[in-house]
């Protein structure tokens, strides 16, 4: 330095200072980029979430048609048939908007051949055969969506209110919601037939011991979700009493009607009075989870890019002021 005059001193120190800033602002840019970048992904992910999902609420729905029909009931064959259309419909809107390695991944294709034999030969099944198929094609779907969420990054969310939204969202809603689904097919299928066996006594009482264990954890992973967002707890109450409350209606008519032999209820009305209390927990999904989720992750968004431009202007304010001196 005691070689150079003051100029290029002063030349020197400025690089020095821009150098030392450029790395710093660099290293901020990239981590609050990183974030950007990951919720962005994520919001892609959440996207795919409501058209798997709807796919297998329609294909539940066609699973308890099904059992119906097959129990003996005619009546239902066109509301089968009408419903058949829509779950392919489903499937095709789903895939749609799917990613081309999702679509043609082995899981996703599975999933289409499987449901492919169902249309084709389903009611060639005995009751019980179909009802297994279904139920299988169901896990599988429910399986694609939480690898869905997996590939998205959206369990791995660093922010835990967020966690646990995704987790009651994408996991344990959708799995007390197919127990209530296979109790709606197997109890509609009992009725049609209107008689019911020491072995479907068996099968609804391990189906509802499930639906009963499943609660328990959904009920723990909506507690610690309001815990940690206290913006929805209200909401989140009303939605897990409403749950719980379904669960328990459809529990207790199953219990006093079908398991007592007395089949008082019509198939139909059974059929409907299930649907509607399973539709009660989708609309949470669609109208409340979801859309949550979705404004969490984008207000994440916007304040790290507010954090962003911030510091990068505020960085170079201060190299400008340095330079200045």
């Amino acid at each position: 330095m005691n070689r150079l005059d003051y100029t290029r001193k002063f030349a020197l120190l400025g690089l020095i200072s821009l150098i030392a800033t450029a790395v710093v602002v660099y290293g901020l840019f990239s981590s609050l980029n990183q974030v950007i970048d990951k919720s962005q992904r994520e919001l892609d992910g959440l996207a795919l979430v409501a058209p798997i999902s709807q796919t297998a609420q329609l294909t539940q729905q066609h699973r308890g048609l099904s059992a119906a029909l097959l129990g003996g009931n005619e009546g239902m064959r066109e509301q089968r048939a009408a419903k058949e259309e829509g779950v392919e419909d489903s499937f095709n809107a789903a895939e749609a908007q799917l990613p081309s390695h999702l679509a043609a991944s082995e899981n996703w294709q599975r999933i289409r051949a499987g449901w492919t034999r169902l249309r084709k030969g389903g009611l060639n099944l005995t009751l019980a055969e179909n009802f297994s198929a279904h139920t299988d094609l169901v896990n599988q779907i429910l399986d694609f969506e939480q690898a869905v969420a997996d590939e998205y990054m959206l369990v791995t969310d660093t922010d835990i209110a967020t966690t646990y939204l995704i987790n009651t969202t994408v996991n344990r809603l959708p799995r007390v919601l197919e127990y209530l689904g296979q109790l709606r097919a197997y109890g509609t299928g009992i009725l049609a037939n209107r008689q019911i066996d020491e072995q479907q006594k068996l099968n609804l009482n391990r189906i509802i011991a499930q639906l009963d264990s499943a609660l328990s954890i959904l009920d723990a992973s909506i507690e610690k979700t309001r815990h940690y967002n206290p913006s929805t707890q209200n909401a989140l109450s009303v939605a897990s009493h409403v749950i719980s409350g379904s669960a328990r209606r459809l529990i207790g008519l199953v219990e006093s009607d079908i398991l007592t032999g007395r089949f008082s209820s019509p198939p139909e009305d059974f059929m409907m009075t299930a649907t509607d209390e399973i539709n009660t927990g989708y609309e949470n999904i669609y109208g409340l989870l979801l859309p949550t989720t979705e404004a969490l992750i984008k207000a994440r968004i916007t304040s790290a890019r507010k954090a962003l431009y911030t510091s990068v202007a505020l960085s170079v304010l201060l190299f400008l002021v340095a330079a200045y001196f």
